[in-house]
């Protein structure tokens, strides 16, 4: 997500024609960087759409939804991610 979001703020210092974090070029970024292959940053975006981490733009392209990009003072920003997990009924069952 935070690499998501430093795509994010860079479109606002380049010439580009429209903001997408998922352009074909930041995808290649995203898989190299993260270490991932494109099938699971495809879900992994997929989520955070349904999700409204990411939105469409009036352009069609993606971007970080505004509430979770913040202003950096000092040039240091902290972000917390809290990650729920629900137990499947089925582990229930077996334990």
């Amino acid at each position: 997500m935070l690499l998501l979001i430093r795509l994010d703020q860079s479109y606002g210092s380049s010439l580009r024609e429209y903001k997408d974090v998922l352009s074909t070029d930041n995808r290649r970024i995203l898989c190299k960087e993260a270490n991932i292959n494109k099938a699971n940053l495809a879900m992994y975006a997929k989520t955070l759409i349904e999700k409204g981490a990411l939105i469409k733009n009036k352009n069609g392209g993606a971007e970080v939804n505004p509430i979770l990009t913040l202003d950096p003072t000092d040039d240091k920003v902290e972000y917390t991610f809290v990650l729920e997990l629900e137990k499947n009924n089925e582990d229930d069952k077996s334990n």
